[in-house]
């Protein structure tokens, strides 16, 4: 049975750290992408030159969090499920032990964050919609294991980095089993304690109720909104936020959690709200009412916000000698020039093309350039070897 009980305050100072070049279990670290609480998360390249991602966590740490990780993506592998990554490898070097899974593109808190085109931090009604939908159905799959995940929110969804219409459910260090071993739900607890964001969490884990499968659908619905802002946006304070999520399910205030949102949304908040501890939340309807929302409000799925301004990763050319190596798309310029080895400072010349996407770059180059489109290549003059990237 998977449950955490996290401690980050005991577990940040059992993090052991690696550097760019250290080798474990056959993969070579490239980079830190990511800490949290329980451990770091690197980029890191198997000995073909494909990238994944890799968490750690140290064998002392009291919440073994990477452990549960890797039990329920296992199980979701074995249920083909698909809104999730999928596990290469996992072992014990030393004091660390490690997960390798597929690396994922950028989160919808950064997508919405990034949009130049919005004012407001927050994604057109028909992406919203869409997105919604998958992220329903990734927490359906979660749910279909047993297993509840107890944080959902924008930060727990990312998209791919090859198709950037697939979304990911991420991070499994608060998921709690809810089924027994005859699959019946267990009994709730007495208490519960408070589990998931403040921002996004669900009434029933502000007043340290047992969660269920509804309690994960009201987080989803917090950060579904498509006028991207939430009442209690500015509030610090955990019970507060949890009043103003009581006082607007009243009729009086309810417009102003769904102000400017489809008039669908009131109808899937009541049918979240009116699920008992024991039963199944209705999905199918809830994806229905997301449908007549995209009618009723004449929207398109399709494209996405973000492929106005990004691009899948291409696939790296194999073909001869001289074929260029294409950069993982998108790549912050500090992170390209610390993935050239050597550095670029310390080579005089040399005749390798660096692929840039204009758009990402294009403070770094002539406006004259611009006409040409998506890309620009950029020539290292030079007469030395070339350097791999």
């Amino acid at each position: 049975m998977v449950e955490i009980d996290p401690n980050p305050e005991e577990d940040v100072m059992k993090i052991i750290y690696l550097h760019p070049g250290d080798v474990l279990g056959g993969w070579t670290v490239l980079d830190k992408i990511g800490e949290g609480g329980f451990g770091a998360v690197y980029l890191v390249r198997d000995s073909k030159g494909n990238e994944y991602a890799m968490k750690t966590e140290s064998i002392n740490a009291v919440a073994k969090v990477l452990k549960a990780e890797y039990y329920v993506l296992t199980e979701l592998k074995r249920a083909k499920a698909k809104h999730f990554c999928d596990i290469l490898d996992s072992g014990l070097v030393g004091e660390n032990k490690y997960v390798v899974m597929t690396l994922v593109g950028q989160t919808l808190t950064d997508l919405r964050k990034r949009d130049p085109t919005q004012k407001i931090q927050k994604f057109t009604m028909g992406c919203a919609l869409s997105v919604g939908m998958k992220c329903l159905e990734a927490i359906e799959e979660l749910h279909n294991i047993g297993y509840l995940h107890r944080d959902i929110k924008p930060g727990n969804f990312a998209i791919g980095r090859k198709n950037l219409r697939q979304i990911y459910l991420l991070d499994f260090g608060m998921c709690r089993k809810y089924l027994d071993n005859q699959s019946s739900v267990r009994n709730p607890r007495r208490s519960a304690g408070f589990r998931g964001t403040v921002r996004y969490a669900s009434i029933s884990s502000h007043i340290s109720r047992e969660q269920c499968r509804k309690d994960d659908l009201e987080s989803w619905m917090y950060q579904q909104l498509t006028v991207g802002y939430l009442p209690w946006k500015s509030m610090q304070d955990k019970d507060e936020v949890g009043r103003c999520k009581q006082l607007c399910r009243k009729d009086e205030y309810i417009k102003e959690l769904f102000g400017g949102c489809p008039r669908e949304y009131i109808t899937i908040i009541k049918i979240i709200d009116s699920t008992r501890y024991y039963s199944k939340p209705d999905y199918g309807r809830i994806k229905d009412l997301l449908q007549d929302a995209l009618r009723n409000n004449n929207v398109s799925e399709y494209p996405y916000d973000w492929e106005k301004y990004l691009e899948p990763e291409p696939v790296k050319s194999t073909a001869g000698n001289g074929s260029h190596s294409f950069l993982q798309l998108p790549l912050p310029l500090s992170s390209l020039l610390r993935r050239i080895t050597p550095p670029v400072r310390s080579i005089p010349s040399c005749y390798t093309l660096l692929i840039l996407r204009l758009d990402q770059y294009q403070d770094l180059l002539s406006s004259s350039f611009r006409w040409i489109g998506d890309i620009v290549v950029l020539h290292c003059l030079s007469t030395v070897a070339p350097f791999e990237l």
